[in-house]
């Protein structure tokens, strides 16, 4: 008897915990921020020369409308649908940058790498933020 009623203790405390655990908001909430981003699916490109290497990008639009200048330190990985996790190319090509900024002169003409992209994040779309994303060629398998 006594062991049963311990037992119905431990569970009612076990259940008493899981019910008070905090759940993540579906709302933010005030002083919360977001950035509005909007991109396409990654792109293939191929640098030429004596032994072509391909790579992906994506462009990445940003607009902070939260309504304050906000801290910003990105940093992006590349997973597959094979659970590969390739993380973002530092120190891209200048000839492969500039390949990109040629193909999207006319619709984006303020083009910069995410690594170098400021560490604040300016309020309003007069200062919405077009960043280039490169990733290494990765497994020919994937279909990310």
């Amino acid at each position: 008897m006594m062991r049963g009623l311990i037992i119905s203790v431990l569970v009612l405390a076990m259940v008493s915990v899981c019910l008070a655990a905090p759940e993540p908001p579906l709302v933010q909430k005030p002083g919360d921020w977001t950035l509005d981003t909007r991109y396409e699916n990654p792109v293939q490109i191929t640098l030429e020369g004596a032994a072509p290497q391909r790579y992906w990008y994506i462009i990445l639009t940003m607009t902070n409308k939260s309504g304050k200048d906000v801290d910003f330190y990105p940093s992006a990985d590349l997973v597959t649908d094979t659970l590969e996790v390739i993380p973002a190319i530092k120190g891209t090509s200048a000839v492969l940058f500039e390949k990109i900024k040629n193909r999207h002169q006319g619709k984006i003409p303020v083009l910069q790498l995410l690594e170098n992209a400021d560490n604040k994040m300016l309020q309003g779309q007069d200062n919405t933020l077009d960043v280039v994303i490169f990733w290494p060629d990765f497994d020919p398998n994937a279909k990310m």
